[in-house]
Order: structure tokens, then C-alpha cells, then sequence
């Protein structure tokens, strides 16, 4: 189960433990270096850093598809797989430029929960409760 919302500008994802999550990160102008990490963006918060068009770190990938300006936008895939809690937070994408200044954005929250939060278990009653009326409701 996934939800997009709007927050300070960056995509919220919301996804649950052990699943997958993908983001796509778009650029106006193509870059030769791609780099994807998890805020403050540090040396040791790099996910991946590369200058192939696709790329595999542990539970970590991204996918680069190059666009062209200005028919269409270059995107930047990232994929986290095998979700655990602490995936939650803020990351960002990033392209390296030969011949003009690097790009990066923020893009995008991920919030990983587990079965048992509950947001999800206030969801489920819901639906729940739902299904109960109406079938009080018919009979």
C-alpha cells in the first residue's frame, strides 16, 4: 500500500515493512555522474554513486533514463527493497555535470511502517467497520 502526498515541496512515499518503494527523481538537463543519498548527505550517507546508467548496492538501486531538453525530463529511478523502519527519512538525488554545475534536489520522504503501527490498524478498522454497516445495512 502506497501514498503519495505533498510535504515542503518533496514527494512522501509511505510503505510497509519487508516491501519495496520506488522514487523518481526528474531533471531538466542530463548529468554523467548520478548520486543518490540519505539527508545530511555526508560522506557516510552516500547510497549510491555512480556513472552508469544503472546500479546495485545491497537493498539499494537506481535506474537513469536520459531525457531530451525540452521534450522530455531525465529521470532518476531509486529503489529500496526489503523496507525496514529505519529507511524512514528525508533523501535526495543528485547529478554530476561536465560542462555545467551539478544538480540536487531533494526528493523525496519515505515513511516505512510496520503492521502493527497505528495508522494502518485505525485504516483496516475502518475499512472494517465500513463493510460491517453496509452488510447490516442490505439485511
Amino acid at each position: 500500500m502506497v501514498f503519495l502526498a505533498a510535504l515542503c515541496g518533496a514527494k512522501t512515499l509511505i510503505q510497509t515493512e519487508g516491501g519495496s518503494i520506488t522514487a523518481k527523481c526528474s531533471f531538466t538537463f542530463s548529468g554523467s555522474g548520478k548520486c543518490v543519498c540519505r539527508d545530511p548527505c555526508e560522506n557516510g550517507d552516500v547510497l549510491i554513486e555512480t556513472e552508469a546508467a544503472e546500479a546495485q548496492k545491497g537493498r539499494y538501486s537506481i535506474r537513469y533514463t536520459e531525457g531530451t531538453f525540452p521534450a522530455s525530463s531525465t529521470v532518476l529511478y531509486v529503489n529500496i527493497s526489503r523496507l525496514i523502519q529505519s529507511d524512514s527519512g528525508r533523501y535526495w538525488c543528485g547529478l554530476k555535470r561536465r560542462f555545467m554545475t551539478d544538480s540536487r534536489q531533494e526528493v523525496f520522504n519515505f515513511m516505512i511502517f510496520n503492521f502493527t503501527t497505528r495508522i494502518f490498524n485505525d485504516y483496516f478498522h475502518l475499512i472494517l467497520i465500513t463493510k460491517l454497516l453496509i452488510y447490516a445495512s442490505v439485511y
